[in-house]
């Protein structure tokens, strides 16, 4: 009995240290009197992380800065389920074959940003799927700013920190965007919209990609990144780490946006995946990103990343569906 006391004892005082560490890293900072609740919130989060940890799963997760926060503080990192406003220019349409494919590693997607505590990921991965579609036709990697997206596309039916949907991209057919030289740093918080004149680039609008159909969204990626969203609330998804997500833990509402960067497989676990660049900054995941596991043919796929995906189209692209 006095054995089981001393580890329990000493797995307390290692796991204090630990989060000691954690607050260290993180940049927190507490009064002496919320020290100890963000302990025990920590304590509960770590032991979620390692009893899914002890499964030895294709995936590992790991705390971050989201382990010591409340549900309702973790929320304010995802977004507010949006209506969908269909102002599309259509949907996508089967051309060529699939493939495996990485826009990351062809230099076409700029590094992983952070959102803040801000529920403005649907401007993040609009912004991502700008600034790809840009590289991809321009074979050049511009910044555009998300502080801009965020502000004005309330104009477009957003709502700021609270989320949003793909339509936003209607402000970027119509105003265009800029760069956050020229319209502003991202601030974390919703400001007035500042309409400046000359963007920096402009679009002819957007392509939604049919629910549920796993082919024709990695058909869709062949051409350049995609935007959609994914539910992000479960623990696997919040402290993921690395490797396949592949949780049943995983819901399917439209909780948060991200842009789907690529696919492949696995070498270890030998299952597909698409990788998805997030907007929890570079220290998040793998290096700022997620590997999910892909599904073929028709139905929902994991996390409930094929309900709305879309991506921005050029000028050009613009005319030619409409002929």
């Amino acid at each position: 009995m006095l054995i089981i006391l001393l580890f329990i004892a000493c797995s307390a005082i290692e796991l204090q240290q630990e989060f000691t560490q954690f607050t260290s890293i993180h940049n927190k900072h507490y009064s002496e009197s919320e020290y100890l609740s963000r302990y025990h919130i920590y304590q509960h989060n770590y032991n979620i992380i390692h009893n899914i940890n002890s499964l030895n799963l294709t995936y590992h997760l790991e705390p971050n800065f989201f382990t010591d926060l409340t549900p309702e503080e973790q929320a304010s990192y995802s977004m507010t389920p949006t209506p969908d406003i269909d102002t599309s220019l259509g949907y996508h349409q089967m051309k060529g074959l699939n493939d495996y494919i990485d826009w990351g590693t062809l230099g076409k997607v700029m590094p992983p940003k952070s959102q803040y505590a801000c529920g403005d990921c649907y401007t993040f991965a609009a912004v991502g799927a700008l600034e790809s579609l840009y590289a991809i036709k321009y074979d050049q990697l511009v910044a555009f700013s998300e502080q801009e997206l965020t502000d004005c596309g309330v104009m477009y039916g957003q709502r700021g920190c609270n989320g949003g949907m793909s339509n936003v991209f209607d402000y970027v057919a119509n105003y265009g965007i800029h760069r956050p030289e020229d319209y502003g740093p991202f601030r974390g918080y919703l400001m007035d919209c500042k309409m400046k004149p000359n963007p920096y680039f402009k679009i002819g609008g957007y392509v939604k990609v049919q629910p549920y159909n796993n082919d024709l969204l990695l058909n869709a990626l062949q051409t350049r990144p995609v935007w959609t969203t994914l539910d992000s609330v479960s623990p696997d998804f919040l402290y993921y780490k690395g490797g396949v997500l592949n949780s049943a833990n995983c819901g399917v509402l439209p909780m948060h946006a991200v842009l789907i960067v690529g696919a492949g497989m696995d070498p270890t676990s030998k299952l597909e995946y698409w990788r998805i660049k997030n907007s929890w900054g570079p220290n998040w995941g793998e290096n700022g990103y997620v590997r999910i596991k892909m599904d073929r043919g028709s139905g929902l796929a994991m996390c409930g990343l094929n309900l709305y995906p879309a991506y921005p189209v050029t000028i050009d692209e613009a005319k030619k569906i409409k002929e």
